[in-house]
C-alpha cells in the first residue's frame, strides 16, 4: 500500500517517488480484443447532467488532491477528466486496489482446480503450520476476509512500526506473516491486514506455478485488453498480492466492467459467475476504519449506497454497481477527511444523477475544464537574497543544490543532483507547475513528474514535487544562509516534517 520506509533520503526520494521497488516493465503493444472505449453524452445513458455535474463538482469542492475521475455508464465513457496537472492516460499506482486483482485471480485458480477451495488449509501451502495448533486451522478463507486472529498493526499511518510495512522491509516476508501471534480465533474478527494479501499472491504463484503477473496476463490483463505498467516485486521475489500494480484509470475501469458484468468480457466468461458473486457479497463485518465500515467481501469492499468496489490507500477506487452497468474510477491523494469521497460523494451523487435524463452539455464541458484548469499564475513578490545564487550547496545525504539566477520571469532555474545525475529544472513560482523527464530516476515508461516553487521569504524557498502515477505530493522547504542549508521534507499524509537535512556550500 505504501512505499517501504517512511524515512528516505532524498538522495533515493526521486527513485521511490515512482516505485516503491524495482517492478517489471511490459512491453508489448497495447491490444483492445473485442472493445475499445465508446464515448457518449451522459444523458444518452440516462443520467440527469445537471445533477451529474453537480456530484463532480461537490466531489472536487471537497476533497484535497484530485488526480483522475473516470465514469463509465452501459460499457461507455460518460466523464473523463484528470485534474491539473496529470495528464490523462498515465498508469498510477493501484495501492490496495491491487488486492481485489489478486481475489479475482485466486477465484479463477479455484475454477481451475489449482487451489482446492476458499476452505483449503495454509498449511496445504505453508506445511509448517501443521505443527502449531492454533495456526494449523487458518484456511484460504480467513486471508481472503481479512480474519486471521494474528498480532497486526495497520491502521494508516504507515510508519516505520506498521506491520506491512516491517514485511515489506523483511527479508522474509513469508516467515514474519506467520510468525506473528494468533490474538483470535480465525474467521471471528475483521482486522485490515495487506500481510494476508502478500500471502494470497504466494498462494497463488505456489499452485500455479508461475508469476502472479504472467497469470493475471494470461487469465484476465490480455484478455479483456489491460496494460499492467508495473507489478511491484518483493525482493524474496515474490510479486506483492497486497499492492503495487499501476494500471491507467481506464484500465481500472476495463476490470470494474469485467465486475459488473459478472465476469463476463463480450462473450467469453473471464471469471467465474459464482466467484464474483460471492467475493463481491459482505463475508465479515467491518468497523469504521481503514477501509470502511460497510462490510468485507473477498477483498473488495461494500459501499455505502449500492454495490462494491475496490480501495486503495490515497482515494483509488474501482466502484462497481451491476444494477446500474456503472463504474466510476478514481485516481488521487486523499489522506485526510476525505479518504471515502469517493463513494460516500461522488459515488452516492453519480447514482443519485441516474433515472430522469436531462441535456447540459456546456456544463458537463465546463466541469471537465474545472478539474484540468492551470491556476491563474500569481507573481511572486518576494525579492530573494542573491547571495547563495550561484553556489552548490552539498546536503548530508549526499545530494547537492544550485540555485542559479532566475532565467525569466517567475522562473527558477534549479540544477539539482541526485546519485551521480544533475537535474536542469526551470520551476515556475506563479504557482503553475512544469513536467521534468527524470530520466533513470524512475522505472515507469514515463519517469516525469511536475514542479512547481515560492518564496516564503527571501531566504526560504519551498518546492512542490508531484510524481506522475503516485498518490504522494511531497513539498521541500529550504532555509537558506550564504553558506549553509536546511532542508526539511514532507509528505502529503505525514502532519510533520519526517526528515530534515543539513547542507554547506562546497564550492563557490
Amino acid at each position: 500500500m505504501l512505499h517501504e520506509k517512511k524515512f528516505l533520503p532524498v538522495t533515493v526520494m526521486l527513485i521511490l517517488l515512482f516505485l516503491m521497488s524495482c517492478g517489471r516493465e511490459i512491453k508489448e503493444e497495447r491490444v483492445y480484443p473485442g472493445l475499445d472505449w465508446d464515448k457518449s453524452s451522459p444523458h444518452e445513458e440516462g443520467f440527469s447532467e445537471d445533477k451529474l455535474v453537480q456530484s463532480i463538482k461537490s466531489y472536487n469542492n471537497s476533497t484535497s488532491d484530485i488526480h483522475d475521475v473516470l465514469i463509465v455508464k452501459n460499457g461507455k465513457i460518460v466523464f473523463q477528466a484528470a485534474k491539473y496537472p496529470y495528464p490523462a492516460g498515465l498508469p498510477h499506482a493501484l495501492m490496495s486496489c491491487t488486492k481485489s486483482v489478486t481475489s479475482a485471480l485466486i477465484g479463477i485458480a479455484i475454477d481451475e482446480k489449482l487451489i482446492p477451495s476458499v476452505d483449503a488449509p495454509l498449511s496445504i501451502w505453508f506445511p509448517e503450520l501443521s505443527l502449531d495448533k492454533q495456526k494449523s486451522r487458518l484456511k484460504l478463507k480467513h486471508l481472503l476476509t481479512m480474519t486471521a486472529g494474528l498480532d497486526w498493526q495497520e491502521n494508516g499511518s504507515y510508519n516505520e512500526k506498521d506491520s506491512y510495512i516491517e514485511l515489506l522491509n523483511h527479508p522474509d516476508p513469508i516467515n514474519y506473516f506467520f510468525s506473528r501471534q494468533m490474538t483470535s480465533e480465525p474467521g471471528k474478527i475483521f482486522y485490515y491486514n495487506s500481510g494476508a494479501s502478500f500471502i494470497l499472491g504466494v498462494v497463488l504463484e505456489k499452485s500455479t506455478g508461475v508469476s502472479l503477473l504472467e497469470y493475471a496476463q494470461e487469465k484476465i490483463f490480455n484478455p479483456i485488453g489491460i496494460k499492467p505498467y508495473f507489478w511491484q516485486k518483493h525482493r524474496n521475489g515474490n510479486f506483492i498480492g497486497g499492492s503495487g500494480l499501476y494500471l491507467t484509470a481506464g484500465d481500472m475501469a476495463r476490470f470494474g466492467l469485467l465486475y459488473a458484468r459478472d465476469g463476463k468480457w463480450i462473450d467469453k466468461q473471464i471469471i467465474p459467475v459464482r466467484w464474483v458473486k460471492e467475493s463481491t457479497s459482505l463475508q465479515a463485518d467491518s468497523p469504521d476504519g481503514l477501509g470502511g465500515k460497510n462490510g468485507y467481501g473477498y477483498q473488495w469492499w461494500m459501499n455505502s449506497t449500492e454495490g462494491f468496489s475496490a480501495r486503495g490507500f490515497g482515494g483509488q477506487y474501482i466502484l462497481v454497481v451491476p444494477e446500474k452497468d456503472l463504474v466510476i474510477v478514481t485516481t488521487g491523494g486523499l489522506f485526510r477527511y476525505d479518504y471515502f469521497s469517493p463513494d460516500t460523494i461522488l459515488g452516492k451523487g453519480v447514482l443519485e444523477s441516474i433515472g430522469k435524463p436531462d441535456s447540459n452539455g456546456q456544463a458537463m464541458a465546463d466541469v471537465a475544464k474545472l478539474l484540468n484548469m492551470p491556476p491563474s499564475p500569481v507573481p511572486t513578490t518576494v525579492n530573494p537574497d542573491k547571495s547563495f545564487f550561484g553556489k552548490r550547496y552539498l546536503f548530508s545525504d549526499g545530494s547537492a543544490l544550485t540555485l542559479n539566477d532566475q532565467s525569466a520571469e517567475n522562473i527558477l532555474n534549479v540544477v539539482w543532483e541526485v546519485g551521480g545525475e544533475k537535474l536542469r529544472l526551470n520551476i515556475p513560482l506563479d504557482g503553475t507547475y512544469i513536467a521534468a523527464n527524470l530520466g533513470k530516476f524512475g522505472n515507469l515508461p514515463e519517469n516525469r513528474a511536475f514542479f512547481s516553487g515560492s518564496w516564503k521569504n527571501n531566504q526560504t524557498l519551498s518546492l512542490t514535487m508531484r510524481g506522475c502515477g503516485i498518490p504522494y505530493l511531497y513539498q521541500f522547504k529550504i532555509y537558506f544562509s550564504e553558506n549553509t542549508a536546511d532542508w526539511d521534507s514532507y509528505v502529503s499524509y505525514l502532519p510533520v516534517a519526517y526528515e530534515k537535512i543539513e547542507g554547506k556550500v562546497s564550492r563557490k
